[in-house]
């Protein structure tokens, strides 16, 4: 039954409005079952799961004292994500974006950082362009880190060091330290922190 609003009136007869209080009851029970326990069962009251629909172009207003989570299209990388406006006059932080690989990918945490990681092979100096296609691009850098990527069944002797980095690139020298028959390329992961 539907909510049948301003019931009952001063002149109602309860008789009479019965079938409207009894489906307004019902329509608040409907409404509390979704994503929540129940009435009277363990736990009542607490969100099963949350649900968030898209919300349209708008972001949402909220006061300067509050903060929300809602769903809608990432500054980031132009989809639907997840994000998280901490006031009023925050910008909001998409924190479900990524881009997730074996060789390469970046994410946005909630705090509004953003880590970018990739895989590289090469020798001699060599400066690394993030691509910035469906990747948000850096504000600031705090910090970026390179290691060495072992590989398998070799007795790779070489030798990665992180020089420089910018907003948009990494420069990286890395050395071949033996005088191996077949020389290979030196592989490395490389992390990149900022917003």
């Amino acid at each position: 039954m539907a909510y049948t609003a301003n019931i009952p009136q001063a002149t109602d007869r309860i008789k009479d409005s019965q079938s409207q209080l009894l489906g307004n009851f019902q329509a608040i029970k409907a409404l509390v079952d979704v994503n929540h326990v129940t009435f009277d069962l363990a736990g009542q009251g607490k969100h099963k799961f949350v649900t968030f629909p898209t919300q349209a172009a708008a972001i949402p207003t909220i006061l300067d004292t509050e903060s929300c989570l809602f769903y809608g299209t990432s500054a980031d990388n132009g989809a639907t994500e997840l994000q998280i406006k901490k006031d009023a006059a925050g910008v909001p932080v998409s924190f479900t974006g990524a881009k997730l690989s074996n060789d390469s990918g970046w994410t946005r945490l909630p705090s509004g950082l953003l880590l970018k990681f990739d895989v590289q092979e090469h020798s001699g100096m060599y400066t690394h362009t993030w691509q910035l296609v469906g990747c948000p691009a850096f504000q600031h850098v705090y910090c970026a880190y390179c290691t060495n990527v072992p590989r398998s069944g070799a007795s790779e002797d070489s030798y990665s060091q992180l020089i420089s980095f910018d907003l948009t690139t990494i420069k990286v020298n890395s050395t071949l330290m033996s005088n191996l028959a077949t020389p290979f390329l030196c592989k490395y992961y490389v992390l990149v922190i900022g917003d």
